[in-house]
């Protein structure tokens, strides 16, 4: 029920924008089995989150290893994005990370965790 409310919402709060295979409308991903969606979320909430500590140099980063892939991936942002929490799940596979949305269109990928 929470899925459809999600979607209907979705629908109609996005303006339309022609995704195309290289940036798939985000509904495509919500309607998957596989997928599970959660978001939107800020750029202070993500980065407070998964604050992690280098070991090298004891400095705390956003995104720790990968900060050097956050930074890019959040200096895409234009007024209107938003970023969403994605889990992939299929038979023997699990993959988790950030998709950067405009306009209902993924534009960019941060991936997380792949097992």
């Amino acid at each position: 029920m929470l899925k459809f409310i999600f979607l209907a919402i979705l629908s109609f709060s996005i303006p339309s924008l022609a995704c195309d295979e290289n940036n798939p409308a985000l509904l495509k991903f919500i309607e998957s089995d596989r997928f599970e969606i959660t978001g939107p979320f800020s750029v202070e909430a993500l980065e407070k989150e998964h604050m992690i500590k280098i070991r090298d140099t004891g400095k705390l980063l956003p995104f720790g290893y990968a900060n050097e892939f956050w930074v890019k991936f959040k200096n895409q942002m234009v007024e209107g994005d938003e970023i969403y929490f994605f889990v992939n799940r299929e038979r023997g596979y699990y993959q988790d990370g950030h998709f950067l949305v405009r306009g209902g269109c993924t534009i960019d990928m941060l991936t997380g965790s792949v097992s």
